[in-house]
């Protein structure tokens, strides 16, 4: 994660996912990062009024 912050900082970790602000802070990318892989899997891309309601919160993946 520490490395991951170095370029994105804005990147934290909610759950088992990893929320990025993007596109000049208007939405939210939650992806799942398989750090050992190398491999980002994006889950959703949200506004922050979707990202709030936390209905993202339910993905299995969480």
């Amino acid at each position: 994660m520490a490395d991951l912050n170095a370029t994105f900082s804005s990147a934290e970790r909610v759950g088992r996912l990893t929320v990025f602000n993007v596109a000049g802070n208007k939405f939210r990318l939650v992806a799942r990062v398989e750090y050992g892989l190398g491999i980002v899997f994006i889950r959703q891309v949200l506004t922050h009024h979707e990202y709030d309601k936390d209905k993202w919160k339910d993905d299995p993946w969480f």
